[in-house]
């Protein structure tokens, strides 16, 4: 896939050097940060919200130095169909990837499961969910894979911001599952020129997540797992259908 370097589509974007030091400064920021917290004895989910709020903290401050800080983020508005398209893999990828985690059957650490499940739920959503949707979409794709995107292939691009977003999981069990939402997430992103569509995503997907760790839709899960010949490629189709609604007929 190629994509030709239109001046509407990288009219605001870190430039690609900048952007990889800003993304890899960002991540020491949310470990220091989340070290901190842990040490001073916050909760699990304030813990991870909290870094997540500093993985944004440089990428933003070094934004508001350009002349339109919010496009420069990734965080222009979308058009509709591009929305569409992150909340059709969004509501679909997990299940996908729920059978590729199976597949490449690393073993599972209960540690993050064990903190989902402590806290409230409306806190557990919004630590879990969609503070990381927002903060990871804004670095990975609003400002990584947006501004590689500048110098690179697209394809180079997208897998390159995936490769980084699945290594930043620090766990092997989310390795394989992380870098096909990165994938599928880089390629709305970029085709937008905005991460709002895949923030909006990401915390479906998210959510979904949270909701299954902690024992709800219990009968709905059941009922995909006795009919995996079916579910499985309605996953894989739904995700393929979002990511083509994202690519304009005729690029390749």
């Amino acid at each position: 896939m190629s994509q030709p370097r239109t001046a509407s589509l990288y009219h605001a974007t870190f430039d690609p050097v900048t952007a990889a030091l800003a993304v890899l400064a960002a991540i020491a920021t949310l470990l220091v940060a989340q070290a901190a917290l842990h040490a001073a004895g916050s909760i699990d989910t304030i813990t991870i919200a909290g870094g997540e709020l500093a993985l944004v903290a440089l990428p933003i401050a070094l934004a508001l130095r350009a002349r339109s800080p919010a496009a420069v983020l990734g965080l222009a508005r979308p058009r509709a169909r591009f929305v569409v398209a992150a909340v059709l893999v969004g509501a679909s990828i997990w299940y996908a990837n729920l059978w590729i985690a199976h597949w490449v059957r690393f073993d599972d650490d209960r540690g993050l499961g064990n903190a989902i499940d402590r806290d409230a739920l409306a806190l557990t959503i919004v630590g879990f969910a969609f503070v990381p949707a927002a903060c990871e979409e804004l670095v990975f794709r609003g400002v990584l894979a947006r501004a590689l995107a500048r110098r690179l292939p697209v394809i180079a691009a997208i897998a390159i911001s995936a490769a980084v977003f699945a290594l930043f999981h620090m766990r092997l069990v989310q390795l394989a599952p992380t870098f096909t939402l990165g994938l599928a997430f880089g390629a709305i992103a970029v085709r937008a020129d905005s991460a709002i569509p895949t923030m909006i995503g990401h915390a479906i997907n998210n959510a979904i997540a949270v909701a299954i760790s902690r024992g709800h839709f219990a009968d709905q899960l059941n009922w995909l797992f006795a009919h995996d010949r079916l579910s499985i490629p309605a996953s894989f189709v739904l995700v393929a259908t979002g990511v083509a609604i994202a690519i304009p007929r005729g690029v390749t």
